[in-house]
């Protein structure tokens, strides 16, 4: 596509979208740029990426480039970054640095086959009881929200370590942060927001803190606390 074919394309978007960065879910600005593109030359002018999540329903921004991304903002540095955490490990901590730094945090938290979005998410909601899955969980895997991220821009994460993760982290050019934290320490962690974000309440919760809560909680859901911290460090 000539220059001057894309800046023309670039204007009628904008045109059509009323900002150079918009908000707006994906089948629109897919069915959008369909329509454009068979005004001009029937030539494709959709991203893979635009592809790969439409009729997901995830919110995203198109920038004027046509590329869509997760956030609009951008930070400063000149390289992608992802946060790979264990549990409770110091994940918001370790995002709070790196706001401060200078990079933009795109509010979305992946893991193998779901994305917690926190985008959009009021702040009066995210103070009460943790929401239910619909309103936060969307069933995208983390190597379709990868190209959403844009450079200078930073994404949370509890991946399981496994050789697709490196290839694709790879393959997008990210730097990472691997986050760990004492097993002891994210357990009692763990406890404490376990009573906050879980949706069903448990007999444990009832419990006083201490060892007793906490043994509570093991029985319950000990084994799958256990589980993420061994995917995400790689251990079989």
């Amino acid at each position: 596509m000539s220059n001057k074919l894309k800046e023309w394309m670039i204007r009628k978007i904008r045109q059509l979208m009323g900002t150079q960065m918009v908000l707006a879910r994906i089948d629109r600005v897919e069915a959008a740029l369909a329509e454009l593109a068979a005004n001009v030359k029937r030539e494709p002018v959709l991203h893979k990426s635009l592809s790969a999540i439409a009729n997901t329903g995830l919110p995203v921004y198109v920038s004027g480039t046509l590329f869509p991304r997760a956030w609009a903002k951008r930070g400063n540095g000149d390289c992608w970054v992802i946060i790979c955490s264990v549990p409770c490990g110091g994940t918001y901590l370790t995002a709070k640095l790196l706001s401060l730094i200078g990079l933009e945090h795109v509010r979305l938290h992946l893991m193998s086959s779901i994305t917690s979005d926190y985008r959009f998410a009021a702040i009066k909601r995210l103070s009460e009881r943790f929401p239910a899955p619909e309103e936060l969980y969307v069933k995208i895997p983390y190597a379709t929200v990868l190209p959403l991220i844009d450079k200078e821009q930073f994404v949370v994460s509890h991946l399981e370590c496994t050789q697709d993760t490196k290839r694709h982290l790879l393959d997008f050019n990210f730097k990472k942060i691997f986050v760990y934290r004492n097993l002891r320490d994210a357990l009692i962690s763990h406890v404490k927001a376990g009573a906050f974000w879980m949706s069903e309440k448990d007999e444990w919760e009832a419990l006083p803190e201490g060892p007793q809560r906490a043994l509570g909680f093991m029985k319950i859901h000990g084994e799958a606390f256990y589980n993420m911290f061994r995917l995400v460090r790689g251990v079989k």
